[in-house]
């Protein structure tokens, strides 16, 4: 999965040049561990979803993060993981993809 993000974002001139940082990645990491914590505190399934629109709305790159959730919901693998790794994995993988989209769209 991790490849499959650098496929997406390895031509870009910006990617080369610069690189992503442990502070960066963790900076946005505790930022969407604290935003999951607050979704967890959500009442009711509309106020979640709203949160939840509200997040990726900011995600340049959703179908990207699209076809990695997707993996996650077809792999057995994936499938067979128990539910907190499979979120910690996510969250990491959200964050790398944030951490890229930083460097190339706002670089």
């Amino acid at each position: 999965m991790i490849f499959l993000i650098w496929e997406y974002f390895k031509n870009h001139n910006q990617v080369n040049q610069a690189k992503i940082s442990e502070s960066q990645f963790s900076k946005i990491q505790e930022r969407n561990i604290y935003m999951l914590k607050y979704y967890e505190g959500e009442q009711g399934q509309k106020a979640s979803m709203e949160f939840i629109s509200t997040d990726l709305k900011n995600l340049k790159s959703k179908s990207l993060f699209g076809g990695i959730t997707l993996l996650f919901s077809e792999k057995t693998p994936l499938l067979e993981m128990e539910n907190e790794y499979r979120g910690i994995i996510l969250i990491g993988l959200k964050s790398l993809i944030e951490c890229f989209e930083e460097i190339v769209f706002t670089v």
